[in-house]
């Protein structure tokens, strides 16, 4: 008798316990499912992290991008007064400098480009083909910005262009037994279009400004050889034709005196 009371109280036990376990495992749950509701209330009421997170990285893009202007314009900077030691450390280009009859030629080629306001076309041309705005100037020392310029190598035109470079560049030219019906060299909007892609030609094969100036007056292929030959590219190094030798020197003393006296 005692054994079944028992062993009935037993089972009545261990009902009891799943019982409780029972009840407290929903009232648990509930509550937890309360707290998250009112967390996420809360960040809805709270500002976006991402939004936050977004601003303190556009933070740092800027301050990057205004460390990089810094440091490219004090490389810049470096870069030109090193160029400027080299102009004034070279005799050659010294002599043009100083040279009266250059500075008259320089200044007379300049009212000439003013008074026919062809830099107000020439310079938005070679903005859009990121030249430096300095090789504008490049008719000073190639004709006078003379349209009707013809040197005695027969380059025609304000940009001084052979026949072969206006071949590849497609510049119209038609002969007639009577001579010259049409040459696209002689209309300078033309011409200079036709220049501007020349001198990007020329900087995709060279990596120097001035070696770009030396291949626009000895032509590319020349300059080419001669760099293999010296292995070097460095321009007082490649023993150039004395023309383009003073072609590159001059145009470079033009830059200084324009920029000395302020033409």
């Amino acid at each position: 008798m005692i054994y079944r009371f028992l062993h009935h109280f037993r089972y009545k036990f261990i009902c009891a316990i799943l019982i409780c376990l029972f009840l407290t495992i929903p009232v648990e749950t509930t509550s937890h499912i309360k707290v998250a509701q009112d967390d996420i209330h809360i960040f809805k009421v709270l500002p976006q992290p991402k939004k936050i997170v977004r601003v303190e990285v556009n933070k740092v893009k800027k301050k990057r991008e205004q460390f990089d202007f810094i440091k490219i314009h004090l490389h810049s900077n470096r870069a030109a007064k090193e160029f400027q030691k080299k102009v004034l450390s070279n005799k050659r280009i010294q002599h043009y400098v100083k040279s009266n009859h250059f500075n008259g030629h320089v200044e007379r080629c300049l009212k000439i480009a003013k008074k026919m306001k062809y830099f107000e076309y020439i310079v938005p041309i070679f903005n859009r083909y990121n030249i430096p705005k300095t090789f504008t100037l490049l008719p000073v020392i190639e004709s006078c910005f003379d349209p009707q310029a013809v040197s005695h190598a027969k380059a025609v035109g304000m940009w001084q262009i052979n026949r072969i470079t206006a071949r590849h560049l497609d510049m119209k030219i038609k002969r007639t037994d009577g001579g010259w019906t049409e040459d696209e060299r002689y209309n300078w909007k033309r011409s200079t279009k036709a220049a501007a892609e020349y001198i990007l030609f020329l900087k995709a094969r060279f990596p120097t400004w001035e070696l770009v100036l030396a291949a626009y007056n000895w032509g590319p292929t020349n300059l080419r050889e001669r760099i293999r030959k010296y292995k070097t590219r460095n321009i007082d190094y490649l023993k150039l034709p004395k023309e383009t030798r003073n072609y590159v020197y001059k145009f470079v003393a033009m830059t200084e005196i324009i920029k000395k006296e302020k033409l």
